[in-house]
Parts: structure tokens; C-alpha cells; sequence
């Protein structure tokens, strides 16, 4: 009997990050829709559970990781400055003791994971393959896409809510929020987007990769969402807000990560404090960070070469 891949999908949003691999090598997706320790379980998955079974892992799981008679693959779930690892000693644990692989998806991960002590021949130099799957359109010169993340601060929210609000008429703005955001705050942005001729929303994760195809540049906080933009050579506009998550303060990022590259791209990047209203010349003349390519991969310039790496790995387990 030959190996059989699973790719366990926690919240929805996580296939996307799984699906060009899986459309690759073939196989099944298991989806919880669930973003919790508590409700993703081993339980919920033995009966599918085998040798013979190589399970696929957007996100790190210590209800079911540590129990898995088949390998496991972690590709993370983005490619960005967040410091997913620093001081979390169980996820580092699942890492080094259980995950068979990591398919890693840049260098700003395979950082993350040198820099705790994993083993780099663990480490598989994969890129970031939802790349492949942004549709292919022309830009729009006057267009902006908009990330909101998740807070823990109701006045975070507020702040986004007034930046967005101050932006012009006669600018296309799509707009995205962060799966985990309440429904009640969601709903707020979805009403006040729906009133206004110019904004889409975009929260669906078609939309958004057809997002990151036509806007011409974004604002974000330190989230994977910005990845695409530095890809296809955009301006990214970073907004911090003044409470401590989820934008981060730059300083405590700065010394957790101790990154030159971190350093490189902010220094280079046209930078807002929230709160704030929409400044035309600060966003639309915004320059895009030369620093930022360096993030990737030079393979995932290069479909056919991902796609060669990704049966190499594959050949490995």
C-alpha cells in the first residue's frame, strides 16, 4: 500500500496556503474550521491516522502532533516578520521532536527556526507557493488594499474603522479583516464598506489573491498578507498602531527578531502611526522596499523549479 497525504486544515483560510502543494502531490483535505487547541484533537483524526500516512500542517498543533503514528510536514502559514516562535517553547518543542519536515516557505522563516535551534537539515527550502495560485490581471494604478487584523483592544479597531473612513472617493480600496475578528466588529466594517461606491470587500480568500493582483500598493500591519506585495514589487505602507497588538511595537519587534533585514525593510518603508487619517501624498507616492525581495527564495521566481523542489522533498519522506 502506498503513502497517503492528508492536509489537516484547522481554520478555513489555512487550505489556501496548502492548496498548491496538495493540487501537486494529490491527496485530501481534513477541515476543523477550528482555530483552538481545544477543539483540534488527535481524537477527531486516528481513525485516518497510519504509518502509511504523511499529514500535511499549515499550523502547529500540540493536541495532535505528538501522537501521530504517520510523518508530518509544518508549511507555515505565511512568510513574515511575526515572531510565531520566539519564547513559545511548545510549538519550538513540536518543531524539533515531532515534525518530520519543515517546508520552509522563506528566508525570514528558515530564520525563525535556525535561530531556535532546529536542525537545518529538517528544513526544506520549499518558497511560498500561494504565489502561484494570485490570478494574473492588470494593476490599477489608483487602488489600495487595506489589511485589518486582529486586536485585543476595541480602540484598535476604531482607529482602522476612522483611517478607512477618510480615504478619498476616488480611490479603489479593497478591504480585508482577519478571520478571528468578531462578527459584531466585522459587521460594523461590512456595513460602513457596503455604503461606499469605490471600497470592495474583499474577505473571501478568492477575493483577496485577486486583490493582491490589482491593487498597487497596501497598508498593513506586520502580517503574512503583505507578502504578495513585496513579491510583485509594491509599495507597502505599514500602520502601527499606538496599543501593543496585533501592529506590535517596532522596538520590542526589533529585539526579538534582531533581523538586519527587518531593519532594512522598515527603514525603507513608508511607516503611519495610528490613529491617523488617509495622508494622499504619504500613501500614493509611497516607494516600494528593494530590500524586500530578499525574503523569498530565488526559486520561487521559478514555477517548474518549485515544483521540481517539492518532489525532491516529497522523495525525502
Amino acid at each position: 500500500m502506498g503513502k497517503k497525504n492528508i492536509f489537516y486544515v484547522g481554520p478555513e483560510h489555512h487550505k489556501t496556503h496548502l492548496h498548491f502543494i496538495r493540487e501537486h502531490v494529490g491527496g485530501e483535505y481534513f477541515i476543523t474550521g477550528y482555530n483552538t487547541a481545544q477543539q483540534n484533537t488527535y481524537e477527531a483524526i486516528e481513525r485516518l491516522d497510519g504509518k502509511d500516512v504523511i499529514w500535511f500542517f499549515a499550523d502547529l498543533y500540540e493536541n495532535i502532533i505528538p501522537y501521530l503514528k504517520g510523518k508530518s510536514v509544518f508549511v507555515p502559514h505565511g512568510l513574515g516578520f511575526k515572531p510565531y516562535l520566539t519564547g513559545n517553547i511548545s510549538r519550538v518543542k513540536l518543531l524539533k521532536k515531532y515534525i518530520t519536515k519543515i517546508w520552509s516557505t522563506g528566508h525570514l522563516e528558515e530564520y525563525k527556526y535556525l535561530k531556535e535551534g532546529i536542525d537545518r537539515n529538517k528544513i526544506e527550502q520549499i518558497g511560498y507557493t500561494l504565489l502561484f495560485d494570485i490570478p494574473k490581471g492588470p494593476m490599477v494604478e489608483n487602488s489600495l488594499f487595506v489589511s485589518v487584523g486582529w486586536f485585543r483592544e476595541l480602540t484598535c479597531w476604531q482607529n482602522m474603522l476612522r483611517f478607512i473612513k477618510s480615504i478619498p472617493d476616488d480611490i479603489s480600496v479593497h478591504v480585508s479583516t482577519h478571520p478571528s475578528m468578531p462578527q459584531e466588529i466585522k459587521q460594523e466594517f461590512l456595513q460602513y464598506i457596503d455604503s461606499r461606491e469605490n471600497f470592495i470587500c474583499s474577505f473571501e480568500e478568492n477575493d483577496i489573491k485577486k486583490a493582491f493582483s490589482i491593487c498597487s500598493r497596501a497598508i498593513v500591519g506586520f502580517s503574512s498578507v503583505v507578502t504578495p506585495f513585496h513579491f510583485f514589487r509594491k509599495p507597502v505602507i505599514f500602520i502601527k498602531d499606538r496599543n501593543r497588538f496585533p501592529f506590535f511595537q517596532w522596538q520590542r519587534l526589533k529585539l526579538q527578531l534582531r533581523n538586519k533585514l527587518f531593519f532594512d525593510i522598515l527603514s525603507e518603508s513608508t511607516k503611519i502611526l495610528a490613529p491617523s487619517i488617509f495622508d494622499r501624498d504619504l500613501v500614493m507616492n509611497a516607494k516600494l522596499s528593494k530590500s524586500a525581495k530578499k525574503i523569498f527564495y530565488e526559486s520561487n521566481w521559478d514555477k517548474d523549479l518549485t515544483v521540481s523542489l517539492i518532489d525532491k522533498a516529497m522523495s525525502r519522506l
